[in-house]
């Protein structure tokens, strides 16, 4: 079905158009699925009771959604509310011997959309994200899911 499938390019929007270093940014959803591929931490964006409210929780995705981990019972994913995530990777400092040349190399992605409750009839659980042999994972983590890592 060619309507299933999704189109390389993300729609060049007033929201999501770049403003500053244009060069640096980019539409094609190859570097987006790598942004998101590349971690599993993000921040959440939601606003309640007419104030922002950031939080940070981890995520998944598949071809077409993104899951965030979250309780329904918290406001900030209560169902049909706009919600904003951000995702960033920092690559490296830019030290100088002047303040104003300080700089912070990263990728980062932000994704707008409507929070959804994820029910049983969406299909198997998103597989968490693949972690390297050896890596470290918090022991509160580790107990939650029943195993240990080094």
């Amino acid at each position: 079905m060619a309507s299933d499938v999704l189109p390389s390019r993300l729609p060049d929007t007033g929201r999501t158009r770049h403003r500053r270093l244009r060069a640096q940014g980019s539409l094609e959803r190859a570097d987006l699925n790598a942004i998101l591929d590349a971690g599993f931490v993000c921040h959440l964006g939601v606003v309640t009771d007419g104030r922002p409210l950031v939080v940070p929780t981890v995520y998944g995705r598949d071809e077409r959604q993104l899951y965030v981990h979250g309780s329904v019972a918290g406001r900030s994913l209560a169902g049909g509310l706009p919600v904003c995530v951000t995702v960033t990777h920092v690559d490296g400092l830019v030290l100088a011997r002047s303040v104003f040349e300080h700089g912070v190399n990263y990728r980062s992605a932000v994704i707008h959309g409507d929070a959804r409750k994820v029910t049983q009839e969406w299909g198997a659980p998103v597989p968490a994200p693949a972690l390297p042999p050896g890596t470290a994972v918090p022991d509160h983590i580790a107990r939650r899911a029943g195993t240990r890592h080094g």
